[in-house]
Parts: C-alpha cells; structure tokens; sequence
C-alpha cells in the first residue's frame, strides 16, 4: 500500500530521488493528467465559482488569491426548486454551510411569533445566506430562507472552513458584513441593500394565529 512520487506531482517539482525494485514487483501506476484531473480542486466550472466570489460584496477586503484559495473549497452548485425551504427558522442544522447564490433568489421570511409570516427581503445573486448563524454560533437560523419563483442554485461551503474567512472579515474591517447582533428585520435590509434592491418593506406573507 505504499506509494512514491506524489510529492512532486503536488509540488510541480522534480523527483529528488531514484527508486528501484529490489524484487519482483507489481507497481500501479498512474498517469500525471489522470492524477491531476484526480486531485486536482479546480472543477470544470472552477473559473465561474472565481468570477462568483469576486462579486461577493462581503468577499471584497480579501485579496484574489485568497478568493481564488475560497473557490477551491466549493463544495459545488445545489439547485433548489422554486418555493423549496432551504433553512427553517429555529431548526437546529446538521450541517452548517454558506450559501452564495449563483442564480435565481431567495426569500427571506421571518416567523414573527404570535404574528403573520413576514418577507424581510429577496436576495440574488450575488448575495449570500448562512454567515449570520456561523458567525453567532448559533445551531439554528433565525429565519425561513425559500427559493425564489424561478427556484435558485447557489455555490456552497463547508460551514466551519469558510467561518475562518468570514470571521476575520467580519472583525478586521467595517460595513462588509452587516452587524449580526442586529434584529432580524434589520439584518434582512441590509440582506437586500447588499443585493442592490434597495430597502425591502416588511410584507404579510401568511398568518400565523388562528383568526390573526
């Protein structure tokens, strides 16, 4: 199960040493394109995540190579239907990830307890959802986020490898990622500000109470 070579098709170096059987052997192995097709973290859609990420307003105090190191992290496109719940407010997530939107929308409603369901915002691309929670610590969204009416496909990350980024953003530089400890209507403005809509006014989506 040992293997050699490895090291310099990683490193685009040349081999620094010479290896020889000293009995008969049955080697396998594999070609440089098949390896690096194998191994490589650059997809066939890796040049659009990067052109995504480099729209991303929060995005923006990173440097590209840092950008272009977050694109290599992708965990890659989900589609989600038009009106499909993507995050329910106060459901604990089993895996926490952030959402960037590729294409499509998605809307932002807010359960208000003992009131009807209100729309805070519609987000597009190339907004993003889920930083909020991660950033809090929180096991659990503080709001419905649903696909748009033409549904959405966003580009996803692992939750606990993008925080890293995110939280040095969000501490080292001002207004690129709304304060979190702000109230949810607030923080779902700022949701559509970011999204070039402008102000969204709260809209009664469905009722909560019987006879509300």
């Amino acid at each position: 199960g040992d293997s050699f070579g490895e090291l310099s098709l990683l490193y685009n170096m040349r081999r620094e040493a010479s290896f020889q059987a000293r009995e008969n052997a049955v080697v396998y192995v594999v070609h440089r394109q098949h390896w690096e097709s194998c191994f490589s973290r650059r997809g066939q859609r890796f040049q659009e995540y990067c052109e995504l990420l480099d729209e991303v307003e929060c995005l923006q105090p990173l440097v590209s190579s840092e950008r272009w190191e977050l694109a290599c992290n992708a965990t890659g496109l989900v589609h989600f239907a038009p009106g499909e719940r993507v995050l329910t407010q106060g459901k604990v997530r089993q895996a926490r990830q952030w959402y960037v939107i590729f294409s499509g929308s998605c809307l932002m409603v807010w359960d208000k307890p003992g009131a009807k369901s209100l729309k805070l915002a519609e987000v597009y691309r190339p907004g993003c959802f889920g930083e909020r929670s991660l950033l809090r610590g929180d096991v659990a969204y503080d709001v419905n986020v649903d696909a748009g009416e033409n549904g959405m496909t966003c580009l996803t990350f692992n939750g606990e490898t993008s925080l890293l980024l995110l939280k040095r953003i969000y501490e080292e530089t001002d207004g690129h990622i709304p304060n979190v400890h702000a109230d949810i209507e607030n923080w779902c403005k700022q949701k559509g500000l970011g999204s070039g809509l402008g102000p969204v006014s709260p809209v009664h989506v469905t009722e909560k109470t019987p006879g509300g």
